[in-house]
């Protein structure tokens, strides 16, 4: 009997792991309708942990927002129990890691024509979700955080899709990870990223430059087998010598890409991921290439003319219950057979090598993880925290599978260290091996009671028991109970730095109350771009008059408030104050306002747009004036005629005899006067100013409609 997930038949088991299973199914509909999904279902146990299904649901409303050809579409969420699940686009394919190591020799990766592709084509798809609006019309700012080979597939019709923003953080999203927790494989990190720094898209541009240079040259930029402690200095550093002198022989066009995406400032890399796909498109245009989608899936056809694709098995109507599944899929013992970054990354789908069964659970140890988070001390919270993300983008970043070529298990990671069992039932399945339980642990009567006070109200507090090194992470602004004894407390707050090593004694029956004060972080300079509609406003920042018209990119804003003017040629000055902070959007809108101007001719009254004209007949006595008024911004012209012939007397000064130019300057008033020979004829007064003065908006760090 088949075997259903939701409304999905599940055909077969792509990948599992110790966070889950993926698998392809498909969905049956009357007349015959019929269509291939991918399913991931977490397992019960995780789905049973609050604060990972609500990363799970948060990947899931994330990502159902995200509809971009290059981007691996999810169609659909749901909860069944214990179960969770979300049903995506089935790629059927490979990874780009897998395509590298079928591609040929050591040390060669693929021709220069392809690898531009890959990298255009991943740089639109992250383009896409960093500037993708939500329904608010707010951009979701989405940051994948972990763009690796793993992450890239590519099918076999030649498209490219990211998959993956499980790890992916927007700006409208409460994040379910703690302060300062590095998400994503270390081997391809922007430095800022490793240092704990707050991050922008230009993480993302760095990490592609990595996979960029692994294209170019077959191999990772960092040495594989490098232990983490000294792979996590030079992530930080990121120190490279230009690619010109590190690859010889590489066109200089190529060269100037890697040294711009691989830039240890963030402010010297490409702002945007637009930016980076429209040099990857131009630079293959210098260089002669045309590659595109229909000569990359040649490529990728020829790497195994016997595979046959798992889309058979829908043809054939077989579900997962009725054939074996495929054995040596990613288990626990897979997912951590490897943490030392090499070149073959294990993962969990079938394109990778698979590994022998191992007889634990096998983790980094308290000193590695102390490494990668820079502190000498690290609770459990902290083991957790890190499996979890590098079991993410390792057991759940591809949705593809193919052959499994085998690798010896002598290239597992020697002398593994076994992780504690979770204080939760978890049941890991080893292949050829019998299933193993951890056990489940009895938590004490709990009888001590802790507030911690906390200016932010989005403060979390991770509480390590110093007896058996157990965190529990809670909101701090809520009172909870402990066992009494010894701890240590970790406050995080995003904006913050994390306050680290507060140690307490908890004691039964006797209410205890913390105030901890958080330290902000120190605010980066800011990046902005700035668009007017029309285009082609001049701008002025702080009063200094800046060369270039919009559309116009600054680079590096200093932190503060900062006032900006718009001007052009027939539109209100657009006058707005602007605050780098680390609230401080990127992207400045304004739409100029059309400027009009009020014209008064004695007792006539003109509304006119700026570079417009009209004339206008005014009687005095018996001599007519025509009047011709020429607006412009700043000032506009008269051009005054009498019949018959008139002196013209401006302020009291004679100007002559009619006609007359005029030049009036906005908001000044002037008496006419007009005489014939020793007669005065009559007089008027004339006066043009703007209709509306210019308007004054605050802007903190966000989006203006001008004025």
């Amino acid at each position: 009997m088949a075997k259903n997930i939701g409304p999905y038949e599940l055909v077969d088991r792509i990948s599992s792991g110790g966070m889950g299973e993926i698998y392809l199914a498909r969905l049956v509909r009357e007349g015959g309708f019929e269509k291939a999904v991918a399913v991931k279902q977490i397992l019960p146990h995780l789905a049973r942990q609050p604060e990972f299904i609500k990363m799970f649901e948060a990947e899931a409303r994330l990502s159902a927002q995200l509809n971009h050809a290059n981007v691996v579409h999810v169609y659909d969420f749901g909860r069944d129990g214990d179960n969770a699940w979300i049903a995506m686009e089935y790629v059927d394919g490979y990874d780009l890691r897998a395509v590298l190591d079928k591609g040929g020799a050591p040390d060669q990766g693929l021709s220069h024509e392809l690898a531009l592709y890959v990298v255009e084509q991943c740089a639109l798809a992250l383009d896409y979700a960093y500037r993708r609006k939500n329904a608010n019309g707010q951009p979701l700012r989405v940051i994948h955080r972990d763009v690796s080979p793993q992450n890239v597939l590519i099918s076999m019709e030649g498209e490219v899709k990211l998959t993956d923003f499980g790890l992916a953080k927007a700006c409208s999203l409460e994040t379910w990870s703690m302060s300062g927790m590095l998400k994503g494989k270390l081997a391809y990190m922007a430095p800022e990223q490793a240092r704990g720094e707050t991050i922008d898209s230009r993480a993302d541009i760095f990490a592609l430059g990595l996979v960029f240079h692994e294209m170019l040259c077959g191999r990772r930029l960092y040495p594989p087998k490098t232990a983490i402690a000294p792979l996590m200095d030079m992530v930080r550093q990121a120190d490279f010598k230009p690619f010109s002198v590190t690859i010889p022989g590489l066109p200089s066009q190529l060269c100037d890409l890697l040294d711009r995406c691989l830039a240890s400032d963030p402010g010297e890399r490409f702002s945007f991921a637009a930016d980076l796909a429209q040099a990857a498109r131009k630079t293959a245009g210098e260089l002669g290439y045309n590659a595109a989608s229909q000569e990359l899936s040649v490529y990728v056809q020829a790497l195994d003319t016997t595979r046959v694709s798992p889309l058979s098995w829908l043809d054939s109507g077989t579900a997962v219950s009725e054939k074996p599944i495929s054995p040596g899929f990613g288990t626990e013992a897979t997912l951590f057979a490897k943490m030392v970054p090499s070149d073959k990354t294990v993962t969990n789908d079938s394109v990778h090598p698979k590994v022998e069964p191992a007889t634990g659970t096998l983790a980094l140890s308290s000193s590695d993880i102390a490494q990668i988070q820079g502190t000498e001390e690290v609770g459990s919270w902290l083991h957790w925290a890190v499996a979890i993300a590098i079991a993410s983008s390792l057991c759940l970043g591809g949705w593809v599978w193919s052959q499994q070529p085998q690798f010896s298990p002598s290239e597992a990671r020697q002398s593994p260290v076994e992780l504690s069992p979770s204080s939760r039932s978890a049941v890991v399945v080893l292949p050829e091996t019998k299933a193993v339980k951890s056990k489940v642990e009895i938590v004490p009567e709990l009888k001590a009671e802790l507030t911690v006070s906390v200016a932010s109200e989005s403060a979390r507090c991770h509480l390590m028991s110093l007896l058996d090194k157990k965190t529990r992470s809670f909101e701090c602004r809520n009172k909870q109970n402990f066992v009494p004894g010894p701890y240590r407390l970790v406050v995080s707050a995003p904006g913050f730095q994390t306050a680290l090593g507060v140690d307490v004694e908890l004691i039964a029956d006797t209410p205890q109350e913390m105030e901890v004060t958080l330290q902000p972080l120190a605010v980066q300079p800011c990046r902005l771009a700035i668009t007017s509609k029309p285009a082609g406003a001049r701008l002025s920042l702080d009063g200094k008059i800046r060369p270039e018209q919009t559309p116009l990119r600054l680079e590096k804003v200093t932190p503060g408030e900062h006032t900006i003017r718009l001007s052009r040629s027939g539109y209100q000055d657009a006058l707005l104050s602007y605050v780098c902070d680390r609230t401080s959007k990127e992207e400045l809108e304004v739409a100029l306002k059309e400027l009009f101007l009020k014209v008064q001719i004695g007792s006539q009254h003109l509304r006119l747009r700026s570079g417009r004209a009209r004339s206008t007949k005014y009687q005095l006595g018996n001599t007519e004036l025509t009047i011709r008024v020429k607006t412009s911004p700043k000032s506009s012209v008269l051009m005054i005629s009498a019949k018959p012939y008139a002196s013209l007397l401006v302020n009291g000064k004679s100007r002559g005899v009619t006609p007359q130019s005029l030049s009036i300057k906005h908001g000044n008033s002037y008496n006419l006067t007009f005489r014939r020979e020793t007669e005065k004829i009559g007089g008027l007064r004339v006066k043009i100013a703007p209709d509306t003065k210019p308007k004054h908006e605050s802007v903190p760090g966000g989006t203006t409609n001008g004025g």
